[in-house]
């Protein structure tokens, strides 16, 4: 390598730096040596891009073998120089994209792509700004490139797929360069709106030219529809970047407003395109109702202010408050009508595809009802009928918020609203269970699980809604705990526990919403290849569920305080405190990387003396659980809400006035955190829609003569050898070449035993439903923390509180051969366990080549083995 890199050199000729320059990246391609930190071979290969005379060929081979080595080797330059160099980069970047070969240009691309990704992620913490200014030249590069593509496409009457594909290269740069660099996200929004304008003045003047009926200009059918075309398709993959570039913002209530105005403007120029076709209208028109909807800007918090009346979401006028369809929506709803009435179905489905993936339910509950007749397959159909219960759900609690919307948290919440979310749940529930019946294996599997989770959250919430506002929150509530528990007996005259038994209807919501957390983060593990933006949604529900658990969970602790009482009046477990130390740790390992500040705050909120007692408390250090949170709405509820807990626990602890009023104020504050987490906004992740089989593992055990699970048997007093083999199942040789681990647990305890003759049955491939079963979520989480090293007991142990009960854990370590298969064997240490047959749960997850943790769902649940 060093020999090479002499040649690299102006002291040599342009053949000789040429042939040194292949040989190196012949070398590198093939992985056959790993150029060390402080090897020159960087530096010289950034002499020769630097060389301006040197011919723009033999400069871009050296920027191929610099992206090799990347960024290993940046600690090398200056990041002084660093600008100065990326400068020349896109320089020769820019002379290459000019060649008349496509696949060329693509290359150039992907090679600037990676550079400047590398860059980034050495450059995020340099000083001086180096990397705004980097990101800022990246960004006027791409869109000098984009409307130079556009006046390509747009102008040709022959479609040109190359300049379109080097459109969404760019635009696919891009979304990284904003997702980085948020403050960047203003200016892209701008300039690409500044694009589309121009686009759709393009259009306008080919239509006027057009109808002139100049001599000059004559223009067909066939090459106007072809201007349509390809308009409409990169019309489409802007879009998208502006849905990126409204995530990224942060702007207070006065300059959403202005973006707001920006895009109404837009829209209103893109309407004015008589050359585009009635679904451009209809996605630009969901733009601008997307950017309403998400663009949930909080108002500043105030502490003078009680009740939670200065923690309101401040929206733009285009959405109804009072339930009917606004003016906007009306427009939207016609333009439907008119793809639908050309039995266009479709297009229909992927506008209501994208109705869905971006939070507007009006469209997509509409559209798929209309479409539910037209399928003739009953699965299609199941689908349809899942898809419209799910949008007519989340449309019931988008009308509830808004109708929330503006008010005080103080005020009555009607009952007849929050009975309706709850038969949409219901609803929603029924309908997923009789599709389950009809599917067979994994089919769907996502898709269900999603759903499911989704409604049960949707559920809890009205529950706990419907629990308070029946009883705290007229204009006469109550401050004392006396009269509360007298009217929570009147209330509940079928219960001799009276608010006991209230309180403790709140402690299983807490408990349910503390589930649901784990079971979202199970299903953002579970699906290896989900794309970034969908496992970053999933992983926010998790955390917005985590958020209404604590916030149950703790506003609860302070209800149920009393001077004179303590949380056993109320039968609440003597393991409470315990679960609230729970609440606490899991709320913080979620936020530990996103808000510090909050993060402090839930650790002042922890009891040392008690957390040290719990094994459970130990942080799990994986990619899954510690994405960046996307919804910064919930972060900052999660801000307030763990600010208003502190503000209670303060006052408990120092005795200040007001310590008579805080079970009411608990209460008080639990119920603005709920209808203030049901307006923050709701959309499906775009891997909802890929209907691919997930990655699932199949375990065949035998034991040491090779009779089968279900024919094994061991003498009582005696330790169980097993042999297993672990099959992957719907794995592509891709994914499968990116796996570096594969663990297995088996999990067996004696409350597993097992009476029934026809235990041994098998169990039908379309009820493996593993992901419905709670002991999942326990097995995975012991998996996660084996897998990242944290102390977890391996053999026998005693569990639970009822004496003699036995389990056993066993993790087992395979390595996966080049079909997706693992072999191994272990002992399963049953000594102890008393004469009978029983069940063996097990899970198995993999570690990829990044170190991210990846789930994988059983395909066979039952396996049975006997004690003699």
């Amino acid at each position: 390598m060093d020999l090479l890199s002499s040649f690299m050199t102006k002291d040599r000729g342009l053949s000789l730096q040429a042939m040194a320059l292949k040989c190196l990246r012949f070398i590198l391609a093939k992985g056959m040596y790993h150029v060390p930190g402080n090897s020159n071979v960087t530096l010289k290969l950034f002499g020769v891009i630097n060389q301006s005379d040197f011919p723009p060929a033999l400069r871009f081979d050296a920027l191929r073998a610099l992206c090799k080595i990347l960024p290993s080797n940046l600690d090398t330059i200056p990041c002084t120089e660093i600008l100065t160099i990326f400068s020349k980069i896109l320089q020769i970047v820019e002379f290459k994209i000019q060649s008349p070969i496509i696949s060329e240009r693509l290359f150039a691309i992907h090679v600037l792509a990676s550079i400047f990704d590398k860059l980034l992620g050495i450059l995020k913490d340099a000083a001086g700004g180096i990397g705004s200014t980097v990101s800022s030249h990246m960004l006027t590069f791409i869109i000098d490139r984009i409307s130079q593509l556009i006046k390509i496409v747009v102008v040709n009457p022959h479609p040109d797929k190359g300049a379109e594909q080097e459109v969404k290269s760019l635009l696919f740069i891009l979304v990284n360069l904003v997702e980085r660099h948020r403050d960047l996200s203003g200016i892209a929004l701008d300039k690409i709106c500044i694009v589309i304008e121009h686009l759709v003045s393009m259009l306008n003047e080919i239509t006027s030219m057009t109808n002139s009926g100049s001599e000059d200009y004559h223009i067909t059918e066939l090459d106007k529809e072809n201007h349509t075309s390809s308009a409409s398709r990169v019309l489409i993959s802007l879009s998208q970047i502006l849905i990126t570039c409204f995530e990224m913002l942060d702007v207070p209530t006065a300059g959403a407003t202005q973006v707001f105005s920006r895009m109404e403007h837009l829209v209103e120029h893109v309407h004015q395109c008589s050359l585009l076709p009635v679904h451009i209208y209809l996605i630009y028109d969901l733009l601008l109702h997307f950017h309403d909807a998400y663009q949930c800007m909080w108002l500043a918090m105030r502490e003078d202010l009680v009740f939670n009346r200065n923690f309101r979401l401040s929206r733009c006028s285009s959405l109804s408050h009072d339930g009917s369809l606004s003016q906007h929506e009306i427009l939207i709803i016609d333009r439907v009508k008119q793809i639908l009435v050309k039995k266009d179905y479709w297009l229909s489905y992927k506008l209501a595809k994208y109705a869905v993936c971006n939070g507007v339910w009006l469209v997509s509950a509409y559209v798929y009802g209309e479409l539910i007749p037209m399928v003739q397959s009953d699965i299609c159909r199941f689908w349809l009928k899942s898809l419209s219960s799910l949008s007519e759900l989340e449309r019931k609690v988008q009308l509830f918020g808004l109708t929330l919307s503006g008010k005080a948290a103080g005020d009555i919440v009607m009952a007849y609203q929050i009975e309706n979310v709850i038969g949409a749940s219901n609803k929603l529930c029924s309908l997923e269970e009789a599709f389950d019946a009809s599917v067979s294996g994994f089919a769907f599997t996502f898709q269900r699980w999603f759903v499911t989770l989704r409604s049960k959250v949707v559920g809890t919430v009205a529950d706990v809604l419907r629990l308070l506002s029946m009883n705290l929150f007229s204009q006469e509530a109550t401050r004392s705990i006396e009269q509360l528990e007298a009217r929570m007996l009147m209330q509940h005259s079928n219960s001799s526990q009276g608010l006991s038994y209230w309180l403790q209807l709140l402690a299983r919501a807490s408990s349910e919403f503390m589930r649901l957390a784990k079971q979202f983060d199970l299903l953002a593990m579970s699906f290896l290849g989900m794309d970034r933006k969908s496992m970053k949604i999933v992983s926010d529900l998790g955390l917005s569920c985590s958020l209404l658990a604590f916030s149950t969970g703790l506003s609860l602790r302070f209800a149920s305080f009393h001077d004179k009482q303590n949380c056993s009046t109320y039968d609440l477990e003597n393991s409470d405190e315990q679960f609230h130390t729970l609440l606490v740790h899991e709320l913080l390992r979620r936020l530990r990387y996103t808000d510090l500040e909050t993060s402090k705050n839930l650790l002042h909120l922890l009891d040392f003396r008690r957390s040290s007692r719990c094994s459970s408390m130990q942080e799990c250090q994986n990619e899954v659980s510690t994405t960046i949170v996307e919804a910064r709405d919930v972060v900052k509820l999660c801000k307030y809400s763990v600010q208003r807990i502190l503000g209670l626990q303060e006052i408990i602890v120092h005795g200040n006035n007001g310590i008579s009023q805080i079970p009411h104020d608990a209460l008080q504050l639990l119920f603005s955190i709920v209808i203030s987490w049901i307006q923050i906004p709701f959309r499906t992740p775009k891997y909802f829609f890929q209907l691919r089989p997930p990655i699932s593992a199949e375990l065949f055990i035998t034991n040491e003569d090779g009779k089968k699970m279900g024919n094994i048997c061991v003498l009582s007093g005696f330790q169980l050898p097993l042999t297993l083999c672990i099959q992957l199942r719907n794995i592509s040789p891709d994914q499968l070449s990116r796996m570096s681990k594969l663990y297995c647990i088996l999990h067996s305890q004696t409350s597993f035993q097992v009476f029934s003759p026809n235990r041994l049955k098998k169990v039908p491939e379309s009820s493996c439903q593993a992901w419905k079963s709670d002991h999942m979520v326990g097995l995975n989480d012991k998996l996660l923390h084996f897998t990242t090293g944290t102390t977890v007991w391996d053999g026998l142990r005693a569990v639970g509180s009822a004496e003699g009960t036995l389990a056993v854990d066993k993790f087992v370590y395979f390595d996966p051969n080049e079909k997706g298969q693992g072999f191994a064997t272990c002992l399963l240490d049953v000594s102890s366990f008393p004469v009978g047959s029983y069940q063996i749960k097990w899970h198995s997850c993999c570690i990829d080549k990044d170190g991210a943790y990846w789930s994988l769902l059983p395909l066979n649940t039952d396996q049975f083995f006997t004690v003699q």
